[in-house]
């Protein structure tokens, strides 16, 4: 029962940061929505949005693993906010660090995949969003 309460209460803590953003967004205040996300990474994972973009797909992992102990419900919130970080820099016309962030993104959903040992079908979408969003910014690049 604990861990099921742990689990809703990082939900919803989820869902207000992104009720947030979103409004950020909404209003075209894009630089403020990105430093909330970057507080709220930096406040899970103890890692910064720089931090986060510059390192590999292995050093990534590590690190997160090394800085805090994160359960997997973490690392999807890590990957969802590293998500909408991603797109809002793709609104920003920031090709480079949108390719970079949903590359992130897409190492942290699989990571949860690959440790959670089950199917979710929202999980599986979203990394095909995230390919179809990668592809498309490597067409505009070339």
């Amino acid at each position: 029962m604990i861990r099921k309460d742990y689990i809703l209460k990082e939900i919803q803590k989820l869902h207000l940061l992104m009720a947030k953003i979103l409004g950020l967004r909404t209003e075209g205040r894009n630089l403020e929505a990105l430093d909330m996300l970057d507080h709220h990474i930096a406040a899970e994972s103890g890692l910064a949005l720089e931090d986060i973009m510059d390192m590999d797909e292995q050093q990534l992992i590590d690190e997160i693993k090394e800085t805090v102990d994160l359960k997997l419900v973490d690392y999807t919130i890590l990957a969802e906010t590293t998500y909408v970080a991603a797109e809002i820099k793709k609104d920003e016309g920031d090709i480079d660090a949108a390719l970079n962030l949903f590359a992130k993104s897409l190492i942290l959903f699989n990571y949860v995949t690959l440790e959670e040992r089950t199917v979710s079908f929202e999980r599986e979408q979203k990394i095909a969003n995230i390919s179809q969003h990668i592809q498309e910014l490597k067409d505009l690049a070339h």
